[in-house]
């Protein structure tokens, strides 16, 4: 599972992502979209256009690690209307990848 220490921060880009990007692609989009460099230590979900696939992308220090979700029913529940740098509070994102 996935943990947010007090200093990681996770930010939501609401942008729909084709899930068939990677690392490189991701990373370009944390810092086109969300605004923040990737190599931050910070945490960058993207999801698809569907809302049912989630990709969260986190530099552990000395490289780029990929961790995807894929839901069999339904989508993850994401508040609609937020902008594409939002910051997730712990409970949101926990509660976000528990789905």
């Amino acid at each position: 599972m996935l943990c947010l220490s007090e200093s990681t921060k996770a930010y939501l880009c609401l942008e729909p992502t084709d899930m068939r990007r990677s690392f490189d692609k991701l990373s370009v989009m944390a810092s086109e979209y969300v605004g923040k460099d990737p190599t931050s230590g910070h945490m960058f979900l993207f999801r698809n256009r569907a809302a049912n696939r989630l990709k969260i992308l986190y530099w552990d220090g000395g490289s780029f690690c990929l961790w995807y979700k894929r839901l069999d029913r339904g989508s993850f529940n994401i508040q609609p209307g937020l902008g594409n740098d939002f910051e997730m509070t712990p409970e949101m994102f926990y509660n976000l990848i528990q789905q």
